[in-house]
């Protein structure tokens, strides 16, 4: 569970850096509406009682959490110095001229 979620996060950075580069390319996942359709899902299956779907429900809503996460961090590969110190650089894409 924990690998899905960690997974779920980094989906998430990337996500934002995408959007911050393309922007409209990849907004953030809607959590409150996430959040209620999911709670109103897991509900229904409870009454219905259909647990493992209930369950699976719940493991989506947790996906979304973690994605919103995600999208709050630092896009930076674990252990940079940019991860360490939590800046957002954007790096130039282009070569210096050498001389």
């Amino acid at each position: 569970m924990a690998s899905l979620l960690g997974a779920l996060a980094r989906y998430g950075a990337g996500a934002r850096w995408l959007n911050e580069r393309y922007p409209g390319s990849s907004p953030p996942w809607a959590l409150r509406l996430g959040l209620a359709s999911t709670a109103r899902d897991i509900v229904r299956h409870v009454r219905g009682r259909e647990v493992e779907e209930a369950l699976f429900r719940g493991v989506d809503g947790l996906g979304l959490v973690a994605h919103r996460v995600g999208y709050a961090m630092s896009n930076a590969a674990p252990g940079s110095s940019e991860s360490a110190s939590g800046n957002r650089t954007r790096i130039n894409s282009t070569r210096p001229s050498r001389r």
